[in-house]
């Protein structure tokens, strides 16, 4: 009887990644569709704000990345530990000419100590607020980026992750999509998890602690098969592909000559998975047709 549950148990998730492969599949001429329209959807005015919300550290190289978004309404909240890394902060406060801003006196959000808060001047640099505070634990640190957030809709930065080029304008596409209800949350499932969510959200559970994407009714949830993030550092791994194809075929191959049949189709249920995360991996990698590039495109350079 154990066999048998541990067996239905492994084709029920070789079928769940077979469905989601087949919805990513799906979801590709959507993708296609909102690449050229694009440029309509962001550049009307009185878009959504979202706010990007980062743990800066001595991987300072990420910021760039983040500031170079071709999208009016958007800003990168970098929480910093001046202190303990007064190099990183001097170069940030010289690169991005930040000047110091007033503190909230009062924040909807815990916020612990806040030494100050500073922001690039206006006409040079895309919008960065950079939040000096002691390190703490990263759901800390992400509500005091959220406590200063000038935008409804935050989007943190998983870590060692690097945003992907037009996922800004994506989400914002999703959400113009879904206008006629009101969308707290926007899931996505295809590559590096992350999620968008709704700072009022935030503020009702509490904190990111509290872990708010699991108060958001179903209704308000949105599931977007589309890559958002992805790692900083890419590793090939083709050649460990292939040979985990051949040793898993060959497996099935002796496993099916033996008679072991339960074992067989164990083996066959994760190479079905397997195809299918790979297949729905695919899909999320195709872009499909030319980026379209937003008239307020602004990179990382002073204006003079």
């Amino acid at each position: 009887m154990s066999v048998i549950r541990a067996l239905l148990l492994i084709l029920a998730a070789a079928a769940a990644a077979c469905v989601r492969a087949v919805r990513m599949l799906r979801d590709l001429p959507r993708r296609r569709l909102l690449a050229l329209a694009r440029e309509t959807l962001c550049d009307a005015p009185g878009g959504t704000g979202i706010s990007v919300l980062y743990r800066c550290d001595e991987e300072r190289l990420r910021l760039p990345s983040l500031l170079d978004v071709g999208y009016a309404c958007y800003e990168v909240v970098a929480v910093l530990d001046a202190a303990r890394c007064p190099e990183v902060f001097a170069t940030l406060e010289s690169h991005y000419r930040l000047f110091s801003a007033a503190v909230p006196a009062a924040c909807d959000l815990p916020v612990g100590t806040l030494r100050g808060l500073y922001r690039s001047r206006k006409r040079c640099f895309r919008r960065l607020v950079v939040v000096d505070r002691p390190c703490d634990t990263p759901a800390a640190d992400l509500d005091a980026a959220a406590a200063v957030a000038s935008y409804e809709y935050l989007l943190p930065v998983p870590a060692a992750c690097r945003l992907v080029p037009g996922a800004v304008e994506r989400l914002v596409a999703e959400l113009s999509l879904r206008s006629h209800c009101h969308t707290v949350l926007i899931r996505s499932v295809a590559g590096v998890p992350a999620m968008l969510l709704s700072r009022d959200a935030v503020i009702v559970a509490g904190g990111f602690a509290r872990k708010p994407w699991r108060h958001v009714p179903h209704r308000c949830r949105a599931t977007l098969y589309a890559p958002l993030f992805r790692p900083a550092v890419r590793v090939r791994r083709r050649g460990l592909r292939r040979g985990a194809a051949v040793v898993l075929a060959l497996s099935v191959a002796a496993a099916a000559c033996a008679g072991w049949w339960v074992v067989c189709a164990v083996l066959l249920a994760v190479a079905a998975a397997w195809c299918a995360a790979l297949l729905g991996a695919a899909a999320s990698a195709a872009e499909g047709g030319p980026a379209v590039r937003s008239r307020f495109r602004v990179k990382n350079f002073t204006v003079s």
